[in-house]
């Protein structure tokens, strides 16, 4: 970039520039990435997502997100009750605090978190614990930046598996169409009811399949 578009970018009120010491994690990553000292520019626009580790403040918009994402994905598939008893359990407090110890990324568009994704990994392999959207947010490409993200994030060679509950079919969709295959289905149970869940998983290296929603 020359100098003259540089201050031009510079006059735009939707980029922070020089971040570098608000986001030491996501610093170290592009400087690990491109091999060389860079400069960090944070750009908050509703139309350009950012992504961005998790931390104690998220929690309660992390909550929400996953409320209102079981809600529209499972109405149908899983009572309403046995939703809310898991959400209370999976997405407790000191549950998330535990949990934003791992790789915990939130996707934020115009200042509001609406999105998350969690990770574990042991050794060479990985366990995509959750990948949530606010149901207005999915199929523009965010779920796919938190992806790409987590994967960035995770130590190669490595394999990463995800589960997605039978009869979630845009979320089959989204792992197929972001190189995942299908391994297994299992039954599961929480508070009396039954249901079956498909276990996918995909190379850290694999190439996507087309464009992700």
């Amino acid at each position: 970039m020359n100098k003259r578009s540089q201050a031009a970018q510079k006059k735009l009120p939707f980029i922070t520039w020089n971040v570098e010491a608000d986001y030491p994690d996501v610093h170290a990553a592009l400087e690990k990435k491109e091999g060389q000292p860079c400069l960090l520019n944070v750009v908050y626009r509703a139309d350009f997502p950012l992504v961005r580790p998790a931390n104690t403040e998220d929690i309660s918009a992390v909550q929400a997100v996953a409320r209102a994402a079981w809600h529209d994905t499972y109405e149908k598939i899983i009572p309403r009750p046995v939703q809310d008893a898991f959400l209370d359990r999976a997405f407790a407090v000191n549950q998330l605090k535990e949990r934003f110890q791992s790789l915990f990324f939130v996707a934020e568009c115009g200042g509001q978190v609406v999105g998350f994704a969690n990770a574990v990994q042991e050794g060479p392999n990985a366990s995509l614990q959750a990948i949530y959207l606010y149901p207005d947010a999915q199929r523009q490409g965010i779920g796919t930046r938190l992806l790409d993200e987590m994967i960035n994030h995770l130590s190669k060679p490595c394999s990463i598996t995800a589960e997605v509950e039978s009869g979630n079919v845009s979320g089959e969709r989204f792992y197929e169409t972001n190189g995942f295959s299908f391994v297994e289905e299992y039954e599961e149970n929480f508070s009396g009811h039954s249901w079956h869940t498909k276990r996918m998983q995909r190379k850290c290296g694999q190439t996507k399949k087309g464009v992700s929603s």
